[in-house]
């Protein structure tokens, strides 16, 4: 079983905030040897960080069998399956049809993606962008014994 290194990645130089607050920004999955959906994929990086270390750690702990990491802009998704104690099965997804999969440690992703979030809520503060969500993933990135 060959198992990747799954990152989240994201670029906090080009952040913007909306009319209705929400931010908006590059955000996206890094294999090895590629990307998901693609390099600076542009949509709702705070939201969907909250989202996703919410559902991977719930997956971790044992509370669900399989997971889903889902885009907001776009029909795109990455269903996840623990196979073992700390290896997950992902199928990544365009309209439900999967595209590719890979092996990957769910220990080392929930690590990569609680460090996005710092930057992001870093990037936020710095612009003086506090509200409930990025307070949300303040905590949520702080949170780094349950990994």
């Amino acid at each position: 079983m060959d198992i990747q290194s799954l990152n989240v990645a994201v670029n906090v130089e080009i952040l913007e905030r909306t009319r209705t607050g929400s931010i908006t920004g590059p955000i996206w999955l890094h294999l090895e040897d590629r990307d998901f959906p693609e390099k600076d994929w542009f949509d709702f990086p705070v939201a969907l960080l909250n989202s996703w270390i919410e559902e991977i750690s719930a997956l971790r702990q044992g509370e669900l069998q399989t997971g889903r990491i889902r885009f907001m802009e776009g029909p795109l998704t990455v269903a996840v399956r623990l196979s073992s104690n700390t290896i997950a099965q992902a199928s990544f997804m365009r309209s439900e049809q999967a595209l590719f999969g890979s092996n990957f440690d769910i220990d080392q992703f929930l690590r990569s993606a609680k460090a996005a979030g710092r930057l992001l809520v870093d990037a936020c503060m710095t612009r003086g962008w506090l509200d409930e969500e990025v307070m949300k993933l303040d905590e949520a990135s702080r949170d780094s014994d349950s990994s």
